[in-house]
């Protein structure tokens, strides 16, 4: 039994109905969602719908695909998790996590925190991407180093291939201001 399920079993699991999909999903306090065994009929008797568990998508963030007659929604579980608990989500604030996992859609684990807090967070845990690490960057650590050696940002901008507005950024420090000279 792998780390994370021994973990698991030593907490009791607590379901709740899904936060606007009430009688149709429930939310446990496990970061788990299932369908709620529901019937009806058909022109071939009755037929029975859901009672199973939804396998979460894999992606940056864990999201879930729900629908109902009427309409199909994807939400990320986290978000699911604490609303269906700790209700709407307050204005301005953000679903953070606290270990840092983002995979770890339990309870536990969630809170409403500022945009600022999720951001401190994220430093802390060391999730939050900067320089190469951001999916569109065009500079490199040693353009920007090699730019700062410039005496002109019309040079700067030049060496690293980029706009004089942002090698501008790049030379007064608002941009890649974690990479030491």
């Amino acid at each position: 039994m792998s780390k994370a399920r021994r973990h698991i079993a030593n907490e009791e699991e607590v379901w709740v109905p899904a936060f606007q999909w009430e009688g149709l999903y429930e939310v446990s306090s496990l970061g788990r969602i299932r369908s709620v065994l529901r019937y009806a009929a058909t022109s071939f008797g009755i037929r029975s719908y859901g009672g199973r568990h939804v396998t979460p998508i894999k992606r940056k963030y864990l999201v879930v695909n729900l629908t109902a007659k009427d309409r199909r929604k994807q939400l990320l579980l986290h978000s699911l998790v604490l609303m269906s608990f700790k209700g709407p989500r307050p204005e301005r604030m953000d679903c953070c996590h606290n270990n840092g996992n983002c995979h770890d859609p339990r309870l536990e684990n969630l809170r409403w925190g500022t945009r600022k807090e999720n951001h401190s967070d994220k430093r802390q845990h060391g999730t939050l991407p900067l320089g190469e690490d951001v999916h569109n960057a065009k500079l490199t650590e040693v353009s920007v180093r090699e730019m700062r050696k410039c005496k002109t940002t019309k040079e700067a901008a030049e060496v690293g291939k980029t706009t004089i507005s942002n090698a501008h950024r790049v030379l007064t420090r608002k941009s890649w201001r974690h990479v030491e000279d």
